[in-house]
């Protein structure tokens, strides 16, 4: 069974903004764009994280892009499935430590701290929580979704419109969470699931101002613990936008965590002519990569800023 960050279903769910393209070698999809100004084509990997197929070979399939006339490859791979980090480094001419993910590590104590335990119990004395049809509550994600966009300024991949969320519904192993105030919903989570490799995902969440009042997102988090206690792993995520520098989401999450993970940033340049007209001479592996999107870069940008998928 394809994990479901692998399946073409999903690659769909991002068509707005790119085009999937299957990887053999890997067993599993990117995503191509054009390069600024046209003419050539580079790729990303998926949102949040490339999951990379059982005994993929990494040099065969950056081999195979460059073939398809790529010009580079930038992907996080994602740190429960990926290969061991000296064969990503031998592989990609990029391999930097990009987010700390804090995880619910199944296979040790589960117990949120005092400050969590104590939000939990009051949240659920306002709100009630249960697993729910994204299909049939499709509108009112939208609307919670749609406002958190606003407020945080999301752009990117993480811009997900209607259309990519009506695609989401034929993802296998998505669960939504939702938690509602005399029975109107004011918090919904989305989770991804795979039960190959017993692994599960944080994908996106949502709250309305009410929701944020009563601490809606205390009880879904407590009782999405409880839901995939048959898991190995429940990757809770990292920070928000670049890096993981946001101390009030990284603060909510380590209080569920009982330990992190690290995700790594690999990329590569295929076509070394293409990639250095684009980015005005350029041809290091240096951060933020690939360097024709991010403009000139500063001293401090090359040392400390990995680009966001």
């Amino acid at each position: 069974m394809t994990h479901p960050y692998a399946s073409a279903a999903y690659a769909e769910v991002f068509r707005d903004m790119a085009q999937p393209l299957w990887v053999p070698a890997w067993g599993t999809h990117v995503l191509t764009r054009d390069l600024p100004g046209g003419g050539a084509i580079d790729a990303i990997g998926i949102y949040p994280l490339t999951v990379l197929g059982p005994g993929a070979d990494l040099a065969a399939g950056l081999d195979w892009m460059k073939e398809q006339g790529l010009v580079s490859v930038c992907i996080v791979p994602d740190p429960a499935t990926a290969p061991h980090l000296s064969e990503m480094q031998k592989a990609f001419g990029l391999c930097a430590p990009f987010k700390a993910h804090l995880v619910v590590d199944y296979t040790r104590k589960v117990r949120p701290s005092k400050h969590h335990r104590y939000e939990v119990k009051r949240a659920k004395r306002a709100v009630s929580v249960e697993v729910v049809s994204l299909a049939d509550h499709l509108g009112t994600w939208c609307d919670l979704y749609e406002n958190l966009v606003e407020r945080h300024a999301i752009k990117g991949m993480g811009a997900f419109s209607r259309a990519a969320f009506e695609r989401l519904l034929k993802v296998e192993g998505l669960t939504t969470v939702a938690a509602a105030i005399d029975g109107v919903i004011v918090s919904m989570h989305l989770w991804v699931a795979d039960p190959a490799s017993r692994s599960c995902y944080s994908l996106l969440a949502a709250s309305s101002a009410e929701g944020y009042r009563h601490s809606a997102s205390y009880a879904i988090y407590d009782a999405s613990i409880g839901l995939f206690s048959d898991m190995n792993m429940l990757n809770l995520g990292g920070g928000a936008g670049i890096g993981s520098h946001d101390g009030g989401l990284i603060g909510f999450k380590k209080g569920f965590a009982n330990g992190q993970v690290q995700a790594y940033l690999c990329g590569a340049i295929l076509d070394m002519d293409r990639y250095a007209a684009a980015s005005g001479g350029s041809v290091d592996h240096a951060l933020p990569f690939p360097a024709y999107r991010f403009g000139e870069r500063s001293a401090t940008s090359r040392n400390n800023s990995p680009t966001s998928q």
